[in-house]
């Protein structure tokens, strides 16, 4: 039973992560590509939407993903997996994080 938990656990981390790096893509990106954020407004009514509908879509999309491929994996390298996968999730939330305050801070004094 702790087993098919830690494989979610690990399987819903991944897929954090990947939408984490989606939204921080994303998020740049379309303040540099106004094709990509006037097709998120025309499909979603609005960027933000439609950034956060793919991150969803992302999200489960690689959580099911994940967790197909863990079902034949061994329960130790699974308990190793988590621990690593919640490490780079916290690491990665906190550089996402600062990577986008700071382009938007960059952005406000007109460096970019």
């Amino acid at each position: 039973m702790l087993e098919k938990k830690l494989k979610i656990i690990a399987s819903f981390t991944l897929a954090s992560i990947a939408s984490i790096l989606f939204l921080t893509f994303a998020t740049i990106y379309s303040e540099f590509n106004k094709p990509f954020k006037d097709w998120l407004v025309l499909t979603f009514n609005h960027h933000w939407v439609g950034k956060g509908v793919l991150a969803v879509v992302i999200f489960f999309v690689v959580a099911i993903l994940h967790w197909l491929a863990s079902l034949k994996m061994h329960p130790i390298a699974v308990d190793t997996k988590v621990r690593r996968a919640l490490i780079s999730l916290f690491i990665v939330s906190i550089l996402a994080t600062l990577v986008v305050i700071g382009f938007f801070i960059l952005h406000f004094m007109k460096i970019f």
